[in-house]
């Protein structure tokens, strides 16, 4: 990818980021918490169950994973928004 492709990538992404709903924006920032807290969590119970600090590290980053992998849920919110928009357009 040249510099220039990056560069225009990141710019859609910006732009898509600008124009997400607050509603979507605060059930993303909830979604959020809830996985940390989940990862955070489950650290403990490893913790406390004596499985190590290193486990409990590790677990904890599930909770990172989930986390990285909400995107994918605003991109499904999105598509949804738009297939009832085009059902409404239709009627």
């Amino acid at each position: 990818m040249s510099n220039a492709e990056f560069s225009e990538s990141i710019s859609v992404l910006g732009i898509k980021k600008a124009n997400t709903r607050p509603w979507q924006l605060f059930l993303l920032a909830i979604l959020a918490g809830l996985y940390i807290a989940l990862g955070g969590h489950i650290s403990l119970v490893a913790q406390v169950e004596g499985m190590g600090k290193v486990a409990g590290g590790a677990v904890f980053s599930v909770g990172l994973v989930l986390l990285i992998n909400s995107n994918r849920i605003r991109q499904l919110m999105q598509l949804a928004v738009s297939r009832q928009r085009s059902r409404r357009i239709e009627e």
